[in-house]
């Protein structure tokens, strides 16, 4: 199996594409959904001289475990003990072989058996059992993405089967389980993603072919630094009095919004550092001149207004 990301226009698709193992050219392959009845015709031509059907798996060993028989004189069936197999098997006159409600551990080889008084014909059939994945849940999620800063946004998780290829010294053996995957995606976020959806998209490939299933959304908080500052007078300045009190109001567009600035007060080089209002009271005429604030850091990021004192 092999799964990988994409993660462009916002979305984080995980694509899984499920590799059997072949033992060899030819084989015939059925596929079926997990929890359907997997139906496995003989496949051989019904000799008159027959004497009965059979039919095995085998191991990864090679050793054989036989688990029906079908007389074609008594026209009786016998099902072997086999725990994994009880009440599921049906063997038809014919010599079909169904084994209802398919599971991942039913990927085996199976063989059909045909005897006769002097020969044993066989037909092997290859079983592959193909379960939906779970749909994909995320399990982690920052709780604010910062712009241009690559940050893991999310973690997913979810269950999947395959049958898949372990080499061991030079040894190939099929091995079938179920398995859960987690991926996390790494995101550099700018301010086009503010409200943007994020989810995440599981492909696979079953027997009706490629399928896809999507996780729930997740919308992300985006922090961005301040571009612009700007100032406020309260009350509107056209109409400010002496005795009035002036409240000046610093704003920063950036998210979130900066807490904290310095107020310049005309003839005063030093800034006043305040949250972001600075009021003013009893002012007089002398108070007439301009005003600015700015970011703590820069300093240089400042915006001023002239106030008139009648």
């Amino acid at each position: 199996m092999l799964c990988f990301c994409d993660d462009r226009r916002k979305t984080l698709k995980i694509f899984c594409l499920f590799f059997f193992f072949s033992p060899g050219l030819g084989w015939y392959t059925v596929n079926t959904a997990y929890g359907d009845t997997i139906i496995m015709p003989c496949r051989l031509d019904v000799p008159q001289n027959l004497m009965f059907g059979k039919w095995k798996y085998e191991k990864p060993d090679g050793s054989p475990v036989f688990i029906a028989f079908r007389s074609s004189t008594k026209k009786s069936v016998q099902y072997d003990d086999v725990p994994e197999y009880k009440d599921r098997l049906s063997l038809s006159e014919n010599y079909t072989l169904s084994i209802s409600n398919a599971r991942i551990g039913d990927e085996k080889r199976f063989v059909c058996m045909l005897v006769t008084e002097d020969n044993v014909f066989e037909a092997p059939t290859i079983v592959k059992v193909f379960k939906q994945p779970s749909k994909p849940e995320i399990v982690s999620k920052a709780p604010f993405l910062e712009t241009e800063q690559l940050t893991k946004i999310l973690s997913l998780m979810f269950l999947f089967s395959s049958a898949v290829v372990i080499i061991f010294k030079k040894q190939m053996d099929p091995v079938t389980q179920l398995y859960t995957m987690t991926s996390s995606l790494e995101y550099k976020s700018t301010k086009a993603d503010i409200q943007m959806p994020f989810t995440c998209s599981v492909t696979y490939y079953g027997p009706s072919g490629q399928k896809t299933i999507n996780s729930e959304q997740a919308v992300f908080d985006i922090y961005y630094p301040t571009e612009q500052v700007t100032i406020q007078v309260l009350p509107p300045k056209n109409g400010i009095k002496e005795g009035d009190n002036i409240t000046l109001k610093c704003l920063g567009n950036g998210n979130p919004p900066p807490e904290e600035f310095l107020f310049y007060l005309p003839g005063q080089p030093e800034g006043i550092r305040s949250s972001n209002a600075y009021t003013l009271t009893d002012v007089r005429r002398n108070a007439t001149g301009d005003y600015k604030c700015s970011l703590i850091d820069p300093k240089s990021m400042i915006a001023s207004t002239a106030i008139t004192v009648h």
